[in-house]
């Protein structure tokens, strides 16, 4: 065998791998996520940490693009997202807005940041639509 058929077969080996990690990994990091995203929506404004170097609603859409999306990279292996369990995201999206409005928080109910979510979960669905399309099958 050669230097370079060696090297590709490796590089093949390697890339199986890597595509069989990711997916393995997005889960756990979607569930760290949604935490992390949940804490920071019911943290009390006052003593809330400054995260947001752009607009507030970047922020929303970016945060829930992030989730739609590791939703999608973990279930790249099956091919398929199921539209209802971004819903589910979503849901919980205007839950956590309702929850702003609770005394003691020092924050406010927004519809305009629900939809900012609903927006970065779309591109999510989306761009997971076309994780499918380029990521090698397993």
């Amino acid at each position: 065998m050669s230097y370079i058929s060696t090297h590709n077969n490796l590089v093949q080996i390697m890339q199986h791998r890597v595509f069989r990690v990711i997916p393995a990994l997005a889960r756990p990091a979607f569930w760290l996520t949604l935490l992390v995203v949940t804490a920071l929506s019911l943290w009390p404004a006052d003593s809330a940490p400054s995260i947001s170097i752009w607009s507030d609603k970047i922020s929303h859409g970016l945060a829930y693009f992030v989730l739609g999306l590791l939703l999608a990279l973990g279930s790249i292996l099956t091919r398929k997202i199921h539209p209802i369990r971004l819903g589910f995201i979503l849901i919980w999206s205007a839950a956590l807005e309702l929850m702003q409005a609770a005394p003691g928080l020092n924050r406010t109910t927004s519809l305009l940041d629900i939809l900012a979510n609903g927006t970065g979960l779309t591109l999510a669905y989306f761009g997971g639509l076309l994780l499918f399309v380029i990521w090698p099958r397993a």
